[in-house]
């Protein structure tokens, strides 16, 4: 009787052992050169287009104005609500636009004008949010709420040529700041930095969603105690894996940066790696993980399913 209590309890531990082991591991891996998706030469203007931007403000308005010229020449100008104003050149035209910079006034919105390469104005039009990356999907555009506040925040996609949304997603969290929104074949992918009170402390947590037509999955990356005073939560993903990098930063300067690594179809945890430097970017390539920090590249080999 006393052997075969021991050999349950032995089997007991052994199966709570493999239970709880990590599903992977990340281990250093060579550096090599990478692409991690800036902006292509191909979005800049050619040499013969210059956009002139000048700044003023009206009582309690602001506006941009945009003067395009061509060959030295003025061709055509517009005047924007706005404090900053930034443009790009996209096989579309010539996108123009002025929007209230920081993401706590991003509820204030963007107007956005679209110019052919004849100088021609093809549309105008105040949009929710700012530009925070454009894809070969269109132009995406994140509204972030104050962070902590009872508002909605949300990211859109808008068809370039058109200047119609075509996509729409809010979390389900309120006052959440949206970091990164990544668009991979027929899914969203959409990280965010959510201020959560509890019964008793204050946390704030990196969520990561992934929108698929009308399913939408949620988890939840990682926290750190306090408010969210430095956010920055990027994402990658490939038909095995999903990768997400995170920087946050409390109000005490304590700091959380890493990577942690999902399987790309249940969100299964696979390994997470966590380091000093502030993580700005980060890439999949087959196995490997790349994460662009502010001081380096590091590369991590992805051990696991």
């Amino acid at each position: 009787m006393g052997r075969n209590k021991v050999a349950i309890s032995i089997l007991i531990f052994c199966l709570l052992f493999v239970f709880f082991l990590p599903k992977g591991l990340l281990i250093p891996a060579d550096v090599k050169d990478v692409d991690f998706g800036e902006v292509p030469s191909s979005l800049h203007c050619p040499p013969n287009i210059h956009i002139k931007t000048e700044y003023y403000q009206y009582k309690l308005n602001h506006f941009v104005n945009f003067t395009l010229i061509q060959n030295q020449t003025p061709m055509a100008n517009i005047t924007l609500r706005g404090v900053e104003g930034k443009y790009l050149c996209l096989p579309e035209g010539i996108l123009v636009y002025a929007y209230y910079p920081g993401s706590s006034r991003s509820w204030a919105g963007t107007t956005l004008a679209l110019f052919d390469y004849n100088m021609s104005l093809k549309w105008w039009r105040p949009a929710s949010g700012y530009p925070l990356r454009y894809t070969q999907d269109g132009l995406i555009l994140v509204s972030s709420a104050p962070f902590g506040s009872g508002g909605e925040s949300c990211a859109y996609i808008m068809n370039i040529s058109t200047g119609e949304t075509t996509f729409r997603f809010c979390p389900d969290v309120l006052g959440a700041h949206i970091s990164d929104v990544r668009i991979i074949g027929d899914k969203a992918y959409v990280t965010v930095g959510w201020p959560d009170r509890g019964w008793s402390s204050l946390k704030t947590k990196v969520i990561l969603y992934i929108v698929e037509g009308k399913k939408v999955k949620r988890k939840t990356i990682t926290s750190i105690n306090g408010e969210g005073l430095g956010i920055r939560v990027r994402v990658d993903a490939d038909d095995s894996h999903v990768a997400v990098a995170y920087y946050l930063k409390n109000e005490k300067g304590e700091e959380k940066n890493g990577v942690c690594i999902y399987t790309a179809g249940h969100l299964i945890k696979i390994a997470c790696k966590s380091f000093n430097d502030r993580p700005y970017d980060v890439k999949l390539d087959g196995n490997i993980v790349y994460i662009k920090t502010w001081n380096s590249v590091k590369a991590y080999k992805i051990i696991g399913p």
